[in-house]
Formats: structure tokens, sequence, C-alpha cells
């Protein structure tokens, strides 16, 4: 029997029995690493300020007080995405952070980044937004009876479009 063979019977010593597993205990009890445990020196937090409606104009949207906080490198709003606001798949009409509207609760206002997370945290809650709540439609069956110029407020001009997939409409 050639030698390569011997680690494919059963007589190879991990065969029909479990493996012992070094990291099992400081998993189990919480005390594992993982990449996102280790943060380098100079390392810089990032937060998301998120819309509290799931439809509203933003009347107001104050910045100054997280601008001016010690340990916040920056504050971003729609105003400051250099090209277009916009992506999406078929169509870029999905802002990168909400303009005058928003469309979803929790749609992304503004973004934050800071030297430390306690900081950070500090800058979102000290951002301001002020809302005019709009209707919001929550029943599909509702949605559809909505004409699509109304429907989408970034393109009222768009056409809502058929998808195929195995021929069937969707």
């Amino acid at each position: 029997m050639c030698q390569s063979s011997r680690f494919i019977t059963s007589e190879a010593p991990v065969i029909g029995r479990s493996a012992l597993r070094v990291d099992a205990l400081t998993k189990v009890t919480g005390k594992e690493k993982y990449a996102t445990d280790y943060y380098p020196e100079n390392y810089l937090w990032t937060g998301i300020k998120r819309a509290a409606y799931p439809h509203a104009n933003i009347t107001s949207l104050d910045i100054s007080l997280a601008q001016s906080m010690v340990g916040v490198i920056s504050v971003l709003t729609s105003q400051d995405v250099l090209g277009s606001n916009r992506l999406g798949i078929s169509e870029k009409d999905q802002p990168i952070l909400a303009d005058g509207i928003v469309r979803h609760y929790g749609e992304a206002v503004a973004l934050v980044t800071a030297e430390t997370q306690e900081v950070l945290e500090q800058a979102l809650a000290a951002i301001i937004v002020e809302y005019e709540p709009l209707p919001a439609v929550f029943d599909p069956a509702e949605a559809l009876k909505i004409p699509p110029n109304k429907f989408r407020v970034m393109a009222p001009w768009r056409v809502p479009r058929r998808w195929y997939a195995n021929q069937k409409t969707i």
C-alpha cells in the first residue's frame, strides 16, 4: 500500500472522531476576537443620521452644532455629494443622502465622521432635522391605486416598466 492511501482509510486518527476546536471556549464565552474587534490607531468612526419618518419633507437640517464638536472630522449632507446624488440599477433615481424629501423610514440624511465612537454618537444626536410628514402608503393594494406620476416623487415622468422573468410579467 502506498504512503498516501493511509490517509483515506478508516485507520486515520481523525476519521470517526470529533475534532477538538482550540477556539471553542473563547467563542462560546464571548471572549473570541474577530477582525471587527481590532481598531488601529487613528481609526475614524462613521455613522449616518437616519430619517425618523417613512415619508416627509425635510423643512430644516441643522448640522452646525455637530460640525463644531471637538473630534468631529466631517458632517456631510446631500449638498456635499460631488456629482450626482443619485444611484440605482435600472434608473439613477435613489438619493445617496436625502435631499429635501425622505422616501422611507431610516433613509440616510447626513453622514458623520469622528475620531471616537462616543463623539460620533454625540454628533449624530446633535444634528437637528425638522420634518413635515407626508402621507405614506403601507398597503400594496392601496399603492397600486396611486397613479405612477404621483407615486415616485423624484421621477414624475416615469412610466411603470414591466420586467420579465421566466416568461411571466412581474
